[in-house]
């Protein structure tokens, strides 16, 4: 059985990026491949939406930074999806909290501006946002300076959070990838923009015709829900996500 610890950073470099990411950790909006009926299982972290989030960077960001700056980092902490079922409640919490304090003894709690773990999903994982603050600058490369600084983060996260769980770190460069977020959910729109498409035309019908679209709807979202889903990823989608992914890969 895959029994891997994982983690994968992002870089964000635009308000914009970090402002999409939020809004989907902290679910503001609708998300395909997730059980919305369970939205209230997952935990918000620091912030406890997208606004507050966005504030707390503000007052974060120094006043004189360059202009193509990382702006934040965020991580996704979670595990081989067999291996986090197999754990009880009480294992995945001490995972996680182990992860939790493990990222703030890193960036030091004040440059944490948000998160949430997502319990909704197939796979249960933990999305955290930092500002990479080092004294009076911004500077990314003190945590993701290149291929060896980044494989030197995946040891030391594997030895502090994964193995007292039983966890195991990944290989190295495996090649192996992942079914991007943004991959699936080309399939699962297609169904979707034609059931949009086909809306003007149902309210036009009345409210029986509303109604059966209702129905439609509905079974097609729990035939959605039923089918198999990707691995959690970053919520930011950027090159850097793929790039270390060859660390993590299980």
């Amino acid at each position: 059985m895959p029994n891997f610890a994982i983690l994968r950073m992002g870089k964000i470099k635009s308000l914009e990026s970090l402002k999409r990411g939020l809004k989907h950790v902290y679910r503001e909006g609708v998300t395909l491949n997730a059980d919305e009926t369970r939205k209230d299982e997952n935990t918000p972290l620091v912030s406890r939406s997208t606004d507050e989030a966005a504030k707390r960077l503000a007052e974060r960001l120094p006043e004189k930074r360059r202009k193509d700056a990382v702006l934040a980092i965020e991580y996704l902490v979670t595990a081989s999806p067999e291996a986090m079922q197999a754990m009880s409640a009480e294992e995945r919490y001490q995972y996680f909290n182990r992860a939790w304090k493990w990222l703030l003894s890193k960036h030091g709690t004040e440059n944490v501006i948000g998160g949430a773990d997502h319990r909704h999903e197939t796979t249960v994982h933990m999305h955290v946002f930092v500002v990479p603050r080092v004294g009076d600058r911004l500077s990314a490369k003190e945590f993701m300076g290149g291929p060896k600084q980044l494989a030197q983060v995946q040891d030391d996260f594997a030895q502090k959070v994964g193995v007292p769980s039983g966890l195991q770190r990944g290989a190295r460069r495996s090649g192996r990838t992942h079914t991007s977020i943004r991959t699936w959910y080309e399939g699962q729109n297609t169904q979707e923009d034609a059931l949009e498409a086909a809306m003007d035309t149902i309210k036009e019908l009345g409210r029986d015709a509303c109604l059966l679209y209702a129905k439609k709807y509905g079974e097609r979202r729990a035939d959605r829900l039923k089918a198999p889903e990707p691995e959690p990823e970053l919520a930011v989608n950027d090159p850097w996500s793929s790039y270390q992914g060859g660390y993590d890969r299980y």
